[in-house]
Parts: C-alpha cells; sequence; structure tokens
C-alpha cells in the first residue's frame, strides 16, 4: 500500500521518513509501515525469528495445520504468554473463516502487550486477516457483519492499549478488500461491492487528521466514478455527502496551522468519536430508517428544514470544535 504521512495517525506528532519502509514518529515512538499488507511487520528479533516465518510461509501456502501447529508449540513453550504467537493464531484462525476464535487470540496478544511502539505491525496483520475473512465469507454467502465485527476489535485494542487507530484500521481493510476483489476480478460484482461503502464509512465517522481526510475521499469518488453533475442518475447519492464534506473540510482547514490540527486530534478518540456513527448517518439519504428525515427535512411551526449544506456544515464545525459555547471547556461532548 503506497501511502504518505503528514504526520503520525495515532498521537499526530512529526514523523521521519528517511526509512523506505516505515515511518517513524519523533513523539510518541510508534513504527507505520508502508507495505500495510504484509503479515511480517510483527515478528520480533530472537531465536523464534524462523518459527514465525515458517507459520507465515505455511499459511501463504494455505497449509493452516503446520501454521497451527507452529503456533502452538509455541505458547504451549511459553506457558501462553508469547503475545506474537497470539496473533499468529488469530491469523490462522481467521483464514480458517473462524471469526470468533481469531477474536480471542487477538483479544489474549493485546491484553499482554506492554508496549505499543510496534501496535501498527499487528494493526497491519488484523486487518489484512479481516479483509481475507470477509471476502471468503461473502464468497461462501456466510453470514457475517464486517462493520460489528472490526469494531469489536478496534473497541478491543482501544481498551487495551488506550490507541485510537479505528480510522486507520478500517482504511486498512478498505483498501485490502478492494485489492482483493482487484485480483479476483470482482470488482463489477454487486455483492461483493456492497461491503466497500459500509466500510468506508467509519473510515469517515472516525478520522482524527481531517487534512488526510479530504484527500481520502477525494480518491475513494474517484475510484467509484463520482461525477457531481449526475450522481442522482448515477444512484451515488451517498458519494455526494461526501463530496459536500471534503469541500466543507478545505474550506475550514485551509488556514489551519499544524498545531490547530494536532489540538483536533487530541480532542477526540475513538470512544468521544462513536458519537459521530449517527451524526454521519444523519446526513446520508440512502438511510431511510434514520434521521436524515427528521434532522433534515423536519418541518415545524418555529423552523425551517435544515437543508443538506447546512447539515454537513454543522457536522464539520461540530468537528473542528468550532461551535463550542463561550465559557465551556473545549472537550468535546461525550453521548452517553
Amino acid at each position: 500500500m503506497d501511502f504518505e504521512l503528514m504526520f503520525c495517525p495515532y498521537c499526530g506528532g512529526d514523523i521521519d521518513s528517511t526509512d523506505e519502509s516505515r515511518y517513524l514518529c519523533l513523539s510518541c515512538g510508534k513504527y507505520i509501515y508502508t507495505d500495510r499488507e504484509s503479515l511480517h511487520h510483527f515478528i520480533r528479533p530472537g531465536e523464534l525469528v524462523d518459527s514465525f516465518k515458517d507459520a507465515l510461509a505455511a499459511l501463504d501456502d494455505d497449509n493452516l495445520s503446520k501454521a497451527q501447529t507452529i503456533a502452538d508449540d509455541i505458547l504451549t513453550a511459553s506457558n501462553e504468554t508469547d503475545f506474537d504467537a497470539f496473533f499468529l493464531r488469530g491469523a490462522v484462525y481467521a483464514r480458517q473463516g473462524e471469526d470468533g476464535k481469531a477474536f480471542n487470540d487477538w483479544k489474549s496478544g493485546l491484553e499482554l502487550l506492554t508496549a505499543y511502539t510496534n501496535i501498527d505491525a499487528y494493526i497491519c496483520l488484523m486487518s489484512r486477516c479481516i479483509s481475507e475473512m470477509i471476502y471468503g465469507k461473502e464468497e461462501e454467502f456466510v453470514d457475517f457483519l464486517p462493520v460489528k465485527y472490526i469494531d469489536k476489535v478496534c473497541d478491543e485494542i482501544h481498551l487495551d492499549t488506550n490507541e485510537s487507530c479505528k480510522a486507520f484500521f478500517y482504511y486498512n481493510v478498505y483498501l485490502d478488500y478492494r485489492k482483493i476483489l482487484g485480483r479476483k476480478d470482482k470488482n463489477s460484482d454487486e455483492g461483493f461491492n456492497e461491503v466497500v461503502p459500509k466500510l468506508f464509512r467509519r473510515v469517515v465517522a472516525y478520522h482524527r487528521n481531517l487534512w488526510c481526510l479530504t484527500r481520502v475521499i477525494e480518491e475513494y469518488l474517484a475510484s467509484i466514478g463520482y461525477d457531481p453533475e449526475t450522481y442522482e442518475d448515477d444512484d451515488l447519492e451517498d458519494a455526494h455527502v461526501y463530496d459536500l464534506l471534503a469541500q466543507c473540510l478545505r474550506k475550514y482547514t485551509k488556514d489551519m496551522t499544524v498545531e490547530e490540527m494536532r489540538s483536533v486530534m487530541e480532542k477526540w478518540d475513538d470512544d468521544r468519536l462513536k458519537e459521530n456513527e449517527e451524526r454521519l448517518a444523519a446526513l446520508m439519504p440512502h438511510r431511510t430508517d434514520g434521521i436524515v428525515g427528521k434532522l433534515l427535512s423536519r418541518k415545524s411551526a418555529d423552523s425551517e428544514p435544515v437543508d443538506l449544506e447546512t447539515g454537513v456544515e454543522n457536522y464539520v464545525r461540530h468537528l473542528l470544535l468550532l461551535d463550542v459555547p463561550e465559557g465551556c471547556s473545549e472537550e468535546p461532548e461525550v453521548l452517553e
């Protein structure tokens, strides 16, 4: 996955990009890997390197029993204290389609972690495995709720590490899944593609770097062939909302300083941004059971209906903390 970072997606700190294989955050010390599809980043130096490489090679060869045996042996030898072996076995379970067992092992691995400078390696591994698992379940017509599952994984990451990674995690899955569709020649298959907008909705809802979000939205609109002149005929009304969001974000952030953007990032985390799921849903025309009709089209004796552009502007101003009442704390409101 080729991408360029302005600053650390985890803390907003400055990054060192002298190493082509990974960025280094100069503030929190995290590594952010440029190859987002690799499963090897989490392997620690030491005597078990070859064992982990053998297991991942077996995974690539679809020899799942060998990969699981290696992981089981490492866990047994370590008295189930080797967190990397839990992540490895979770990857095997994900390849088997055992989403529950995969989650339980990843949860065990996260609970054993004590340092988070390499958390991005585990995010690369889990997001890659989940994207493949989504495709496998779609191919076999297995009932699966990918958004609910990814939310559960990301909530566990935040609980165990206090790292807010949901937008980055979803972005990884979104891109990995689209690459799988391309390799499998499924880009035109409507059934498989129904997952894509659901993943992207979460990317938008949980994004904390709003400069970056503008570019991410523009890339998404280009990838789906969005045309502002024909979006209604093309049945891309949701994409039109994203277009308005990108325009509004650009308007409000173009003159922001790095310090101001970092201040916004610091005020939001994955827990506080949960309220954004409903705020964003309220703007979407295809949310027939949502509050778009109530919020954006509601008429009363005392007020005019709120149009979409005004709704988008209110949403963006809320994200940028521009409507904090005078004399109040700048902490964003958290819905109970």
